[in-house]
């Protein structure tokens, strides 16, 4: 649990360093999916990793889709041998590294989906980048994972 607090503790303080140099034209989305909610559900859970393949930090400042009224990032944070998940404001991965939204650990929320999300369905979801670019990557809608 240590080494889990640290890691979340260490992209907390990445996300407070001033933006000096930035660029998000060498991020890659990578096994992007959203996990099937039930059909009642006002919201859902998105996953992928993404990798910068660049020489600067990428800073994604926020994530957009018409699929739904709102896409936030949350982080899910251990204090005290209990989990709660947090809004993670941006997300900065350095050059040449990945940063992971997983099951259990980072993720996407969509809220309020405009139609049910369903299994095979493709979403399109939009990251905004500080440096005024963005990248569009298609989620699949995946039952069961």
């Amino acid at each position: 649990m240590i080494g889990y607090t640290r890691r979340w503790a260490t992209l907390s303080l990445i996300l407070m360093v001033p933006y000096a140099s930035f660029s998000c034209g060498s991020i890659e989305v990578l096994d992007a999916w959203i996990r099937e909610p039930p059909p009642v559900s006002t919201v859902a859970a998105g996953y992928f990793t993404l990798k910068n393949n660049g020489s600067k930090s990428a800073v994604i400042e926020r994530i957009e889709g018409s699929c739904c009224a709102e896409v936030t990032m949350h982080q899910v944070l251990g204090v005290h041998n209990q989990k709660h998940m947090a809004p993670m404001p941006k997300l900065l991965v350095p050059p040449n590294k990945i940063a992971s939204f997983t099951p259990g650990n980072a993720h996407l929320m969509l809220v309020s989906p405009n139609e049910p999300l369903q299994h095979g369905q493709s979403v399109e979801l939009n990251f905004i980048c500080n440096d005024g670019t963005s990248r569009k990557t298609d989620f699949t809608v995946v039952y069961g994972q």
